[in-house]
């Protein structure tokens, strides 16, 4: 179920995402072509691909991060039709725990982006349960947008996806490949480590 939330939505996420450094929003639906513009993005051209980075970044209401964004040339593929547009519409942010961090710090780490994300958005839609380090991918489904929080080793990741207006028929091949695949591991809850344990408890 979409999280229902009052607007504007924070950190200006109706119009675009904000970048500290130079202190400006990239608008959804900026071209891929203009994105250049907005501050000095590295820029990666591949044959199949364009990448665009932004390091040493503050965003989401104070994570310090390294954005990119990337567009995947050729036929999209409607389970992932948003990085294949013409068009700005997902942005990825990588927060970097140092080469030192443990999954003890992992595990501290997101679960302090979790309630900073959460005091903002509410709690999350759904989780993916022991999706790395046996800590859970979380999830918040919001009106015309997609928050997602990950673990990685030595990482976090956040992306950032915006549902852009029209591609009817790609969004309709979308919710058909999802209806069809069913709701798989997910959970409608944030499946922090021990959770079956607990549940069992409540089950008894």
């Amino acid at each position: 179920m979409t999280t229902v939330l009052p607007e504007p939505l924070p950190w200006q996420l109706g119009e675009g995402l904000v970048l500290s450094n130079p202190g400006t929003i990239v608008p959804w639906g900026t071209p891929f072509t203009d994105l250049k513009d907005y501050g000095s993005p590295h820029v990666t051209e591949r044959e199949d691909s364009i990448r665009l980075t932004w390091l040493n970044q503050t965003c989401l209401g104070g994570i310090s991060c390294e954005v990119s964004a990337l567009r995947i040339l050729g036929v999209p593929n409607p389970r992932a039709y948003k990085i294949y547009l013409a068009e700005f519409h997902t942005a990825s942010l990588k927060i970097d725990l140092g080469a030192n961090a443990e999954p003890a710090d992992v595990d501290r780490r997101l679960r302090g982006l979790y309630d900073h994300l959460a005091i903002a958005l509410g709690p999350a839609t759904f989780s993916y349960p022991d999706y790395s380090l046996g800590l859970p991918a979380i999830i918040w489904e919001l009106p015309q947008m997609t928050i997602g929080l990950s673990p990685q080793t030595k990482k976090l990741a956040v992306f950032v996806e915006h549902e852009p207006a029209g591609y009817t028929e790609l969004r309709a091949e979308a919710a058909a490949i999802r209806a069809a695949a069913g709701e798989g591991a997910r959970v409608d809850f944030v499946a922090w480590p021990g959770w079956r344990n607990r549940s069992r408890e409540l089950i008894e």
